[in-house]
């Protein structure tokens, strides 16, 4: 996806889901998996704001993967969701 179409899907989820605005969001430059810019959100979310983070990708056609990262087996505190938003090459 463009830098335009990245700025205008973060502005919509910011509009959308109100828990998503303590969290960071960075909108990248493009790499080899993607094709163009990706949002990366990463913070505490609840169900709902990641569903509505899927709508929206999804409306868009754009993938989103997702994935919480434990620090340990047994740890009890659970680092924050990151969610990444791009558009898939073909």
């Amino acid at each position: 996806m463009n830098r335009d179409e990245a700025v205008k899907v973060v502005h919509e989820l910011l509009d959308a889901c109100q828990d998503i605005e303590g969290c960071s969001l960075q909108i990248a430059p493009p790499n080899t998996p993607s094709s163009g810019y990706q949002i990366i959100i990463r913070g505490t979310l609840s169900e709902k704001t990641k569903q509505l983070v899927q709508e929206a990708s999804s409306k868009r056609q754009l993938m989103m993967q997702t994935g919480n990262i434990w620090r340990t087996k047994r740890s009890i505190n659970k680092e924050p969701d990151t969610l990444i938003i791009y558009k898939p090459k073909k």
